[in-house]
C-alpha cells in the first residue's frame, strides 16, 4: 500500500499531471505499487494560473482514490480574501473569475484544517500541529488570530518559539510534545508542507535531532523523466516531523514493504 502525498501545487496543473503520469506509469508501479490514496497538504490556488484546472482534478481523483484535503493559507487567503504575497496581476485576475465557479468553492470550503489517521498515527497539517488557542494572546488582531493557525505555523530556526507577520514560529520540541497528547509518546508521524523547503526531525527518547541529510539519495529514470529520490526509514519506537519542501512536480509516498516503513521523497527534474 502506498499514500501520495502532494503540498503546494499552487495552481500549477502542468505540475501535478507530471505527478500523476508518474505515478500511474508501469514502472513506478511495478517498483512501488499503485497508490491507495492522496493526501494533499493544502495551497491549491494562488501564484499560478490554472487553478480551476488543479480542482477539477483533484475532484475528478476523489472519483478513483480517497483523497483527503488539508487548508493551506493560500487557499484559506482567497477564500477569506486577504491578499497573500506571490501572486501577479494575471494571477489575481484568473482566480478572481474562479470565484463565480460555485463548485470550486464548495471543494475548496471543505478542505480540513487538519487530519488524523489513528490507524496509522499520522498527523496532516499545512504548517504546524500547535493548537491555535494554546498560542494566540489575549487581544490579538483577526489579522493576528489567522497568522496563528495551523496554515500559518512554521518551524522555528533559532530554537525558540515567537510570531510575526509570517505566522508563528513553533520548534520540533512543541510539536512532538502537543502531538503526544494525541498519539501518546511513540511511533507516530507529523507531516506538513508550507514553506517550500524540506526538513525532517526525529524525537527518540525524548531527544530531538534533525536528521534530512542522512537520506539515501539515487535518481530513477521513469517514462523519460528523471526523479531525485531521497529515502528515510521510518524506525519503530521514534516520531517524526517532516516538512515536505513541495512546490511543483514534487511529491512522497508512504511506503511499506518487507524492509519495513518508509517514506520516499521524489522530485521531477
Amino acid at each position: 500500500m502506498s499514500d501520495l502525498l502532494i503540498s503546494d501545487i499552487h495552481a500549477d496543473i502542468n505540475a501535478l499531471e507530471r505527478i500523476l503520469k508518474v505515478i500511474s506509469s508501469d514502472e513506478f508501479v511495478s517498483r512501488y505499487g499503485k497508490v491507495d490514496r492522496i493526501f494533499n497538504l493544502g495551497d491549491v490556488v494562488e501564484r499560478g494560473y490554472h487553478p480551476k484546472e488543479v480542482i477539477d482534478r483533484l475532484i475528478s481523483l476523489g472519483e478513483e482514490f480517497k483523497v483527503v484535503s488539508i487548508r493551506g493559507n493560500h487557499d484559506e487567503a482567497f477564500l477569506y480574501r486577504y491578499e497573500v504575497s506571490g501572486s501577479d496581476k494575471k494571477c489575481k485576475e484568473i482566480h478572481e473569475k474562479l470565484r463565480m465557479d460555485e463548485r470550486a468553492i464548495a471543494y475548496l470550503n471543505r478542505f480540513l484544517p487538519y487530519y488524523i489517521e489513528a490507524k496509522d498515527r499520522i498527523l496532516f497539517v499545512h504548517g504546524g500541529p500547535l493548537d491555535p488557542l494554546l498560542i494566540t494572546p489575549p487581544g490579538a488582531s483577526r489579522l493576528e488570530q489567522w497568522l496563528h493557525e495551523r496554515s500559518w505555523q512554521r518551524i522555528s530556526t533559532i530554537n525558540a518559539e515567537y510570531f510575526d507577520y509570517t505566522g508563528y514560529h513553533y520548534t520540533p520540541e512543541s510539536a512532538f510534545i502537543y502531538t503526544s497528547m494525541i498519539f501518546g509518546d511513540d511511533d507516530y508521524l507529523i507531516i506538513c508542507g508550507h514553506e517550500h523547503k524540506p526538513a525532517l526531525f526525529e524525537c527518540r527518547d525524548n531527544h530531538v535531532q534533525a536528521i534530512l541529510k542522512r537520506g539515501g539519495q539515487n535518481t530513477l529514470k521513469v517514462m523519460g523523466m528523471t526523479l531525485i529520490v531521497t529515502e528515510f526509514e521510518r524506525k519503530p519506537g521514534s516520531n517524526y516531523l517532516v516538512r515536505l519542501g513541495m512546490a511543483g512536480s514534487e511529491f512522497a509516498l508512504l511506503f511499506e514493504d518487507e524492509e519495513g516503513r518508509k517514506m520516499i521523497i521524489f522530485e521531477v527534474v
